[in-house]
């Protein structure tokens, strides 16, 4: 047997951890997956109060769904783990039979994908009732409410009426243009950067977890702003501006969606690797 790590005894603690996890938050998971009914119920008694009727509102659903699992990525991580800064409740998850890299990857497994996953579970159940019984008011389900086309479109001509770009580029040349980086993998993406970075706080700050958490990530956007804002000023916008319309557009596009990519994994990356230097080197 691998002292390290070893798939029985993972699945043991594993199993162990859902059953405290679904003990603590259960009921916390549940109502983060009725957001949809709840927002509906909302609106509707103000409406009720106010016109005197329910009124139609279709995007209930796409954004109950997204307060739900972005309250999911910070309530999750500090509920769960937040306690093993504690004495008491850190010196007894550490003397579980099992190694640093078992609970680890326990913690991951729960944090990024069992407990994402029974949100949208309950999510997705509470949008279809919805969308059953209050079908004109409450509209159709949340997969069916986003045009990714029509987004993108909108999204183009915002940014040419800002720009005054109109005539500089042939909208229909963009037609044919394929982005490999879809609205649903970003979503997945920057959910997944804001999970690592508030399950990152759980475990390295003691007390106040969520508002520390929160003033870190104000600064670190303050400094990236700050440097980008640098970078630009020293650029020749007028020379790179040039240089992009002269550019083959898909492949330029191209190019940029692998920058995102390698964006997205540094900043989910570095914040796990430190997550497991801290799970590893933790002593009560």
């Amino acid at each position: 047997m691998n002292k390290n790590f070893d798939t029985k005894r993972l699945g043991l603690f594993l199993k162990r951890e859902i059953v405290r996890a679904y003990s603590d938050m259960g009921l916390t998971i549940l109502i983060l997956g009725l957001a949809p009914a709840i927002l509906f119920g909302v609106i509707q008694t103000f409406a009720l109060i106010i016109a005197g009727e329910m009124v139609s509102f279709t995007y209930t659903g796409i954004l109950a769904f997204t307060m739900a699992l972005s309250l999911g990525s910070i309530v999750v991580p500090i509920k769960l783990y937040g306690s093993l800064t504690d004495k008491r409740f850190g010196s007894e998850w550490l003397m579980i039979p099992a190694s640093r890299q078992e609970k680890f990857t326990a913690m991951m497994l729960i944090t990024c994908v069992i407990a994402p996953l029974s949100i949208v579970a309950i999510t997705f159940v509470t949008d279809g009732l919805l969308s059953l019984f209050f079908h004109n008011q409450y509209g159709q389900l949340i997969a069916t409410k986003v045009n990714f086309k029509d987004m993108l479109d909108f999204m183009r001509g915002l940014a040419c009426s800002i720009s005054g770009c109109e005539d500089a580029v042939d909208m229909g040349e963009l037609e044919g243009i394929r982005l490999h980086l879809s609205m649903a993998g970003t979503y997945i993406l920057n959910w997944l950067e804001y999970t690592m970075f508030f399950l990152l706080g759980a475990v390295i700050f003691d007390k106040s977890k969520f508002g520390k958490t929160l003033l870190c990530l104000m600064g670190l956007s303050m400094v990236l702003s700050m440097a980008s804002t640098a970078f630009f000023s020293f650029c020749n916008l007028d020379g790179l501006i040039d240089a992009l319309y002269d550019a083959n557009l898909q492949q330029l596009i191209n190019y940029m969606m692998v920058a995102i990519y390698i964006l997205y994994a540094a900043v989910i990356l570095v914040p796990a690797y430190f997550i497991w230097r801290r799970i590893k080197n933790l002593k009560h």
